[in-house]
């Protein structure tokens, strides 16, 4: 069996599909986060619900403390070789049930496209129903399937109303109004045939394994108001902007912090040249590798935000 690790591949281990997180992992492991029960409906969605998962010691899912990631996280480490993986981009649900919808809009987003690499992920791969979860692997096939979805608008804009709902459902509360334009103009959210429909372009090959060489230490939480310099990977997994700080809660080193989120709301969230506040995890990264750091704010509690156009806004 191909084996699947980088973020999107499903894994089973000790009775639970745990989702393959990341595209670099700590030597002889992978980041996994345990997400459907076996024989059950339980479902967890939240980093935050993970910490209330109890892993006893001779399970293979370890929670542990990692300076890939600068605090604990789910590991599986170990031989890959018995582990049973699902993959995204040759479903066993949709040779089982072709007609089953989401195989059905992911042949259709091929066919439409020419792109061969874009697979099902989340609980569509085990034939649960709910939100259509895609997956683009590759940093040239990502590219030209976001372009393609700008140009031919396959997916269905969210209307105002639906994006209150998507807020009211994920329990974030909408802090400016430019929060609710900027989910209404993304490329990768939208309706197909009555679905909803969510797309990560992760920019490497699923069946790569890459070993993490940074080390993360935590400084804290911090709020900065700057002008985004750069929105480049803003739609890539995971997420990423260059900000020149104009002001920020707590003395910083440096006047550019990258802004990097795994999570898929803050994609496509701010522009060149938008001014927008933050609210985050402040990261000193160093790479092992060319000996060299640099400061980055992390988004992925709850109580983070990122704000864009304030340069829109009247005070």
């Amino acid at each position: 069996m191909m084996k699947c690790l980088v973020e999107g591949c499903l894994v089973s281990i000790d009775g639970k599909y745990a989702m393959v997180r990341g595209t670099e992992h700590p030597r002889q492991c992978i980041l996994v986060m345990p997400r459907y029960f076996l024989g059950t409906e339980k479902v967890l969605k939240e980093p935050e619900e993970l910490f209330g998962i109890s892993v006893r010691k001779q399970e293979k899912i370890i929670y542990r403390f990692d300076e890939c990631y600068g605090r604990k996280v789910y590991l599986y480490c170990g031989s890959f070789d018995n582990l049973k993986f699902v993959n995204p981009l040759a479903p066993n649900i949709c040779l089982r049930n072709p007609s089953f919808t989401p195989c059905k809009i992911l042949d259709v987003l091929r066919f439409e496209s020419g792109i061969y690499w874009i697979g099902l992920t989340g609980s569509s791969l085990l034939g649960k129903k709910g939100d259509i979860d895609l997956i683009v692997y590759g940093a040239r096939e990502g590219k030209e399937f976001f372009e393609f979805l700008k140009e031919n608008n396959l997916l269905r804009k969210y209307t105002e109303e639906e994006i209150f709902g998507l807020f009211e459902e994920r329990k974030q509360k909408a802090l400016s109004y430019s929060q609710v334009y900027m989910e209404m103009k993304k490329v990768l959210q939208g309706k197909f045939w009555g679905k909803e429909v969510y797309i990560r372009i992760v920019p490497t090959r699923p069946f790569i394994y890459t070993e993490c060489h940074k080390k993360i230490s935590k400084l804290g939480e911090i709020e900065v108001v700057g002008k985004v310099i750069s929105d480049e990977n803003s739609y890539i997994y995971p997420c990423s902007y260059y900000l020149e700080v104009k002001s920020s809660s707590i003395e910083l080193p440096v006047r550019t912090l990258k802004i990097e989120s795994h999570r898929g709301r803050y994609c496509e969230y701010a522009n060149k040249g938008d001014i927008i506040l933050v609210r985050g995890e402040l990261e000193r990264v160093f790479c092992k590798k060319t000996k060299k750091h640099y400061y980055q704010i992390q988004l992925w509690k709850k109580t983070h935000y990122l704000i864009p156009k304030l340069n829109l806004i009247s005070f």
